[in-house]
Formats: C-alpha cells, structure tokens, sequence
C-alpha cells in the first residue's frame, strides 16, 4: 500500500509541475501540498463551487476536463478553465466567498486542496503567494474582454479604457507629506 501511495503522490506532483504557478515551486513544498490532495470527480453540469455560499475553504486543481465559472447574475460572459487552472484561488488565498459559480462543463476530475495547504504552500513559495494576489486581476480581465466581446460592445467596456479617458474630473494630487484626512478633506472639496 506505501509503494502505492508513493506512487501516487509522484503522479500528481508530476502534474502539478507542468502547470503554472506549481512549476516554479520548491520540490519539497510541492511534495508537502501534493500529500494533501484528495481526487474528485463532477459530472457534467454539476456545480463545484457555488457563488457566496460562504467562505472558499477548498481550492480546486483542475486533472482533466473543463470547468465553467459564470457571475450568478449573468453579467459577465463564461470563463473556462482545463487542465493544470487553480480555482477559486483568490477567494481561498483571501480566506472569503467566492463571487462566481464553478460547474463541471463536462466531466471532470480536479484535484482538492484545503485552505491550510493553500495557506502553507503560499508561505513557502513566493511564486506562488504572487500568483495568488494575482491571479484577481487576470481573471478581471478576462472576464470584461469575455463579457464586452459577447455582447458585442467591446469598445463601450469601461474596464478595457485607459483610466484617465473615463475620469469625470482633474484628478487631485498632494504631496508625500500631506496626512490621509487632508488629502480626503481636499478631495471632498474638488
């Protein structure tokens, strides 16, 4: 049973290495993450994560097949995620709900790590904490570029404009010593 289990781990840490953010982690605390992974299967169309249904305590690594993640209120287009993407890793890095619904768009095995293995691997890897505070950002992005262009008004999105094209007014500036309440007591004022 050992030389099984040892076998085992060596496949999905093997996995885990060919996908980012994992290829750029340390092999000890790949093997240390990889020992709390737990394999489970979704059917097509079965929810996995569902949107503030409290918070993300598990973070899933996709083995094989496809996953859906759609704002329940349909305001964003689809992201899909395949083989080798971590979600919902900014709710279960930011120890919060997360804001989409993750189904199975076919059937799909992922792999299931608890939060304190997020957690712990996040404080042995700096590659990976990174890729955690910015994995956000690209999933923003992708999912404005996903819902403008499903709509057809790509160019009306106001996340895909320079921030000064979209501002109302001169933007105010202070110098590095002025306090917080100042700068907001001039801002109020403008």
């Amino acid at each position: 049973m050992e030389k099984a289990s040892a076998a085992l781990l060596k496949e999905v840490v093997e996995f885990l290495r060919r996908h980012p953010p994992f290829d750029v982690v340390a092999s000890a605390a790949l093997s240390a993450f990889a020992r709390r992974a737990a394999l489970g299967y979704f059917a097509k169309g079965e929810p996995i994560v569902r949107a503030n249904a409290g918070v993300s305590d598990t973070l899933f690594v996709i083995q094989q097949g496809q996953v859906e993640a759609r704002a329940p209120d349909g305001r964003f287009g689809e992201l899909a995620f395949g083989p080798g993407e971590a979600f919902p890793i900014d709710a279960v890095a930011g120890a919060r709900p997360t804001t989409l619904d993750y189904v199975a768009a076919r059937d799909t095995f992922a792999y299931a790590f608890d939060a304190d293995a997020v957690a712990r691997l996040a404080d042995h890897s700096a590659a990976f904490k990174r890729y955690c505070t910015h994995r956000l950002d690209a999933l923003l992005e992708r999912a404005a570029v996903g819902a403008a262009t499903s709509i057809g008004a790509v160019s009306d999105h106001p996340m895909l404009h320079p921030l000064g094209s979209i501002i109302r007014r001169e933007p105010v500036t202070c110098s590095a010593d002025c306090s917080l309440q100042d700068a907001l007591a001039l801002m109020a004022c403008r």
